[in-house]
């Protein structure tokens, strides 16, 4: 997807990556919400039991890549990821996203076939989130 994104003539551009959790077999639902671990509901059919479906909600890995292009060269990008929003990356990072540019010396064409294939770029910055999704301050 391409849109332009305002007066200064920048695209935007997104891109997402989506896994689960390989060592399970089975029908996943639709939708899952283990927000309590001890009552998960579920939309949908599936055989997976409330701990295989507990365990796929906790080991899933989507990342979603925002980018603004401009015509002259610079660009900027805001990603997600699950872990992240969730506060569940390693570190003590809490719930953030993360964003990173052109001045990180990284290669976009490069960045963006990573992002495709689930690698997130190891440096950027960390934007916390606080009060996301229920987090106490």
């Amino acid at each position: 997807m391409v849109l332009v994104a305002g007066s200064k003539k920048g695209l935007f551009s997104m891109y997402s990556y989506e896994g689960i959790a390989k060592d399970l077999e089975g029908r996943t639902p639709i939708l899952i919400d283990a927000r309590d671990s001890e009552n998960i509901v579920t939309v949908g059919n599936t055989d997976l039991s409330e701990a295989a479906l507990n365990h796929l909600v906790k080991n899933q890995h989507k990342t979603i890549a925002q980018f603004i292009d401009f015509e002259d060269g610079r660009w900027f990008c805001f990603y997600r990821t699950f872990m992240g929003l969730a506060g569940r990356e390693s570190g003590n990072q809490g719930q953030h996203l993360h964003f990173i540019s052109y001045s990180y010396g990284l290669n976009r064409d490069q960045v963006v076939e990573d992002f495709k294939k689930g690698i997130c770029p190891k440096n950027g910055y960390h934007v916390h989130l606080h009060g996301y999704w229920g987090e106490s301050k």
